[in-house]
């Protein structure tokens, strides 16, 4: 089946991780090297996997990076490695027993570049929400449950199977993203390069969201980091060009602001204020960003980013575009 890494960024994990680690651990029919990455957990996430799960490789970060740059860091690893696929997993879920094995079969059979499997609440009741709102949004009806493979446009990052051959064409995901839209970002890419992305109703994972610690903290930096993902994921669209971008980016934000106002709560407004404003500040490495990936070559790009093969030769302004992903 080839060489497989599963990657599970943490921050203030405690309530999850040994749930997800043994689920991993559990896997059959596949060969796995697992590696935690720490976001700087203050909550003993990270001595929790050092003492009792020793096969599992901990990485740590003296600072909370986000979801893009901690995958990026463990995705690279695995790259240098030789690597057939990278499983990423949310530390607030759970796998099934044959949902990795699954996926790589469903992927090497059809084909695809990025691939999700049925994405339940932690109980096992019924699709975990933002999960149903992708399928009753791409796939209306019950027709795909009788399928091995279901194309989408877009996936739910919380489990995800990833083609290594592919990265290194389309590159990692995107670190302008904190968190939130980066997955969206990445399937956007690979579509656009010929790939295929989608789910498969064969394996299933439990996904929990994180409800833990200072509820109104976690909820703020939640909206917070949705708004601003959505709309750099907006401005970033390499198919229009910039001034049709930003006519589609201007009525969105106006839209947005009368919900917002509409609400009468000042943490909202306060969330929604600075994330646009944010946005607006980014405005130069977005742009950057959508020349990279409307004008250069993918291998261009990607390993100047990746930091592996040889530089490739270019123009000084290539050479400059290839360093914006740092």
């Amino acid at each position: 089946m080839g060489k497989v890494t599963v990657v599970i960024p943490t921050y203030h994990g405690r309530p999850w991780i040994q749930a997800c680690l043994r689920s991993v651990l559990d896997s059959c029919d596949v060969s796995l090297r697992v590696v935690v990455f720490d976001n700087a957990s203050k909550d003993g996430t990270r001595e929790i996997v050092a003492r009792e799960f020793p096969e599992v490789e901990l990485v740590t970060s003296p600072s909370n990076v986000g979801f893009a740059r901690a995958n990026n860091r463990i995705i690279r690893r695995a790259i240098s490695r030789g690597d057939d696929y990278v499983f990423l997993l949310n530390e607030d879920a759970r796998v099934e027993p044959d949902t990795i094995a699954a996926l790589i079969r469903v992927a090497e059979k059809h084909d695809v570049a990025i691939l999700s499997p049925l994405q339940y609440d932690y109980q096992g009741e019924r699709f975990e929400s933002d999960f149903e709102s992708l399928l009753r949004h791409e796939r209306p009806g019950k027709l795909w449950e009788k399928a091995e493979f279901v194309p989408t446009n877009r996936i739910i990052g919380a489990a995800v199977l990833l083609r290594l051959d592919v990265i290194r064409r389309i590159g990692l995901f995107d670190p302008i993203y904190f968190i939130y839209a980066e997955e969206e970002d990445l399937c956007r890419r690979a579509l656009s390069h010929g790939y295929r992305v989608g789910i498969t109703p064969l394996t299933r994972i439990y996904h929990g969201h994180k409800s833990t610690g200072n509820f109104l903290a976690l909820e703020r930096m939640r909206r917070f980091n949705m708004i601003r993902g959505k709309y750099i994921l907006a401005l970033k669209n390499p198919a229009q060009s910039m001034s049709r971008v930003m006519l589609v980016f201007g009525a969105q934000v106006a839209r947005d602001l009368q919900a917002v106002f509409e609400t009468h709560n000042l943490g909202v407004m306060w969330d929604f204020l600075m994330a646009s404003i944010q946005v607006m500040s980014l405005l130069d490495r977005i742009r950057r960003r959508r020349r990279i990936e409307r004008e250069l070559s993918a291998d261009l790009w990607t390993k100047k980013e990746m930091g592996i093969g040889d530089q490739p030769a270019d123009s000084s302004r290539a050479k400059r575009e290839g360093t914006a992903w740092r």
